[in-house]
């Protein structure tokens, strides 16, 4: 996140130039070989966007460790779709998930839980 800083000089101040704290800019969060259990919503969502009814939702994202434990987790608000790019399938008869190679979405903000 980064905040934009607007120089305020009033009308008979020659020196002085404060600065003030301006608008609130957030880029997009990028997820990279990530995977979900509800593909069905996910793509639901993504069409959604694609016929231009954007649809913004408050999500979690959970970062995992190597037996699948959760080690943290953010909470981005007002998020939509920008990207989905699906990863190879495995062919795995037993893997209820789906990956992806990524999903970009726009947002208003995150924050760490």
């Amino acid at each position: 996140m980064e905040m934009e800083q607007i120089v305020y000089r009033s009308g008979d101040s020659i020196i002085r130039h404060p600065h003030m704290c301006g608008l609130r800019k957030s880029g997009d969060v990028t997820l990279k070989r990530c995977r979900t259990d509800d593909v069905q919503a996910l793509k639901a969502w993504h069409d959604a966007v694609r016929c231009n009814n954007v649809s913004r939702k408050n999500i979690t994202i959970e970062l995992l460790d190597e037996e699948r434990n959760a080690v943290t987790h953010w909470c981005v608000t007002n998020a939509w779709p920008k990207k989905i790019a699906a990863a190879p399938a495995t062919g795995r008869a037993d893997d209820r998930t789906i990956a992806f190679e990524t999903i970009v979405l726009a947002h208003e903000g995150v924050t760490e839980e």
